[in-house]
């Protein structure tokens, strides 16, 4: 008779431990089923006012794709929404075939997870060197400044944007 009470609490109690591991189990596929965010570049124009955002997978775009119902606004601003550490991107502009084109090149390192970065000029580190922070998680990334002009970019067919996502 003891060992058949002891079998019966045994049984009782693996079925109760069955039970919380497969909750368990259940929350933890919930979780790996989520889509994972992908960072997003959201640009603005000269008083703040939101222009478009483009979604920061790898490739080499011209803005007037990225943006392609803006008009003949000119960007002045962005931040990141998600951002992800990995990610290098640069804005580009050629005014002429025969004249240096003014880049601006950033990269995502040690950011705030789930918190969008800081408002900044597209220009803002185009006097400072390589490696040097800006706003928390966005650092230079050109290898020597490239000199400066009006905070800007301009929406025509010589403006780009490029980005490389490692992640």
């Amino acid at each position: 008779m003891r060992t058949i009470n002891v079998f019966i609490l045994l049984s009782i109690m693996l079925l109760n431990l069955t039970g919380c591991s497969n909750a368990q189990t259940s929350q933890l596929q919930k979780v790996q089923s989520e889509p994972l965010a992908y960072p997003i570049l959201v640009l603005y124009g000269a008083w703040g006012e939101f222009l478009c955002n483009k979604t920061m997978t790898t490739g080499r775009n011209l803005l007037l794709r990225v943006c392609p119902n803006v008009g003949n606004n000119q960007v002045f601003y962005f931040k990141i929404e998600n951002p992800r550490e990995g990610i290098s991107f640069e804005f580009n502009e050629t005014m002429f075939p025969f004249v240096p084109p003014y880049k601006y090149s950033y990269k995502i390192i040690n950011p705030l997870h789930g918190q969008s970065t800081r408002l900044m000029s597209i220009n803002a580190g185009a006097l400072l060197p390589e490696n040097v922070e800006i706003v928390r998680g966005i650092w230079t990334n050109q290898p020597k400044p490239s000199g400066t002009r009006a905070p800007l970019m301009r929406f025509d067919k010589a403006a780009e944007l490029s980005i490389v996502n490692n992640n």
